[in-house]
């Protein structure tokens, strides 16, 4: 059976039909095949792959199938409304999924052309700059510029700097950047007698900024003299309970739920606490600690203080403390300048304190 060529019919019988004389017609064009003899017409397929039809080479591109062209991503559009003229045909519809480094080399044999077809060519850029910040870290922490060359302490009264420093862990010649200021802070603050606010670290230099803790009061828990600081730090322990001290004020009416030393006393009652703190931290501010003989919490609605000069200080409820304790010190500077020694003075009103002499209630 002979090759098929366009143009040329077949009848029912697969055989194909001899051409036909051609007549010119008026309009100058050939007499069409008759359609009950033809089953396929050129109509029917009116492309042919270069394979078969030569003569339609070079009509075609050369880069027809490669998918990397720009011709598969050119968008050619008439003008919009209210443009004058046309996008440009070189415009790209997505130039974020369409970028020249995206575009996949499906025909590359190659294996760097195939990573990139799967990771994409901005993986490397991205492990670079990750390198690069790995390194500069790398640097800072390991370089001789980020070194401890001071350690100061500010603070201390009592406690040498160095041990103070000891304390802290810290030495000349460590890097700045692997100091933990929490880490710094606790262990100075396992000696129970120090307090430490801010460790201010600096890229050659660290600074420690300190407070003692000291003994303010004390109190009967257990059969044992108990030493606390003004915020309820237990700082010492004594069996002697009959030892009475002349720069401690004796607290009495605590309720104490655990007392450990070296760690802050727990009460039953928080308004305790409170009123515990609050005294005794005005009391230093007003630098009156030093006449106060003893303070009484067993009735937060009836505090008590007694100085050591024999006036008893009356505060009721633990409401304005500040204004009834500088009430306090004001009358009972008063009341000495007037002559009169010992009594009661009430500030349970601290705009109107009230003093009543010895012998008189």
């Amino acid at each position: 059976m002979d090759t098929p060529k366009w143009g040329q019919a077949f009848n029912t019988g697969g055989q194909p039909v001899p051409p036909t004389d051609t007549a010119v017609q008026g309009s100058g064009r050939q007499t069409p095949v008759q359609e009950e003899d033809a089953l396929f017409t050129r109509d029917d397929y009116p492309f042919e792959e270069p394979e078969q039809a030569p003569e339609l080479r070079s009509e075609r591109s050369e880069s027809l199938y490669s998918r990397s062209e720009p011709f598969w991503n050119r968008v050619y559009e008439m003008p919009r409304e209210g443009e004058e003229y046309p996008r440009d045909p070189n415009y790209w519809n997505h130039p974020d999924v369409l970028d020249d480094d995206r575009i996949l080399l499906v025909e590359s044999g190659r294996r760097g052309d195939k990573l990139k077809k799967y990771l994409g060519s901005g993986v490397v850029r991205k492990a670079l700059i990750v390198l690069a910040i790995l390194l500069v870290i790398g640097i800072a922490l390991y370089s001789t510029i980020f070194q401890v060359r001071q350690i100061t302490v500010v603070g201390n009264t009592t406690v040498p700097a160095e041990e103070i420093i000891r304390l802290s862990g810290l030495r000349s010649g460590m890097n700045t950047m692997t100091i933990s200021e929490d880490d710094v802070s606790r262990r100075i603050e396992n000696n129970r007698y120090l307090r430490c606010s801010l460790v201010d670290v600096k890229w050659n230099s660290v600074s420690l900024h300190v407070s003692e803790r000291v003994p303010v009061v004390y109190i009967n828990h257990n059969g044992m003299l108990v030493m606390l600081d003004n915020r309820g730090w237990v700082l010492e322990e004594s069996l002697d309970t009959d030892q009475r001290f002349d720069n401690l004020i004796f607290v009495t009416g605590f309720s104490v739920r655990r007392c450990v030393l070296g760690q802050a006393i727990s009460l039953s009652g928080s308004s305790q606490m409170s009123a515990y703190t609050q005294i005794l931290v005005e009391l230093k501010a007003m630098k009156g600690l030093d006449m106060i003989e003893e303070l009484d919490l067993s009735s937060m609605d009836s505090i008590y203080l007694e100085t050591r000069d024999g006036f008893y200080i009356r505060m009721g409820d633990d409401d304005r403390i500040h204004e009834k304790l500088r009430a306090m010190m004001i009358t009972r500077e008063k009341v000495i300048e007037m002559g009169y020694a010992r009594g009661t003075i009430d500030v349970t009103d601290p705009e109107k304190p009230t003093y009543t002499p010895e012998g008189l209630l």
